[in-house]
């Protein structure tokens, strides 16, 4: 479920963007100072769904580094990673610096 979340995400970009550009091609061809002011906004829609899908991909790094370290302390029982510092996670590090 977590895959398809992170692809809508993608999808959602690819098209903010085309219909930016689309918008933006329009307005500039037409002169039309309405159209270049709905090609702002919408550039800002395109910067916040960019964001947007930049955070679910730091979302999913996190969940698989901690299904990993998980399944290895699994196979290892008690062990050096048992150790729950800052610098054993870095994807989740990532994420919050992020934030």
């Amino acid at each position: 479920m977590q895959r398809s979340i992170q692809k809508n995400g993608l999808v959602n970009l690819v098209v903010a963007l085309v219909v930016f550009l689309a918008t933006l091609g329009v307005a500039v061809l037409s002169g039309s100072p309405a159209g270049r002011v709905a090609a702002v906004f919408l550039g800002l829609g395109v910067i916040v769904t960019f964001v947007s899908w930049f955070q679910m991909r730091l979302e999913e790094n996190e969940r698989t580094e901690k299904l990993e370290l998980d399944e290895l302390a699994r196979s290892r029982g008690a062990s050096l990673f048992d150790a729950k510092d800052s610098g054993s996670f870095p994807a989740k590090n990532a994420r919050e610096q992020f934030e």
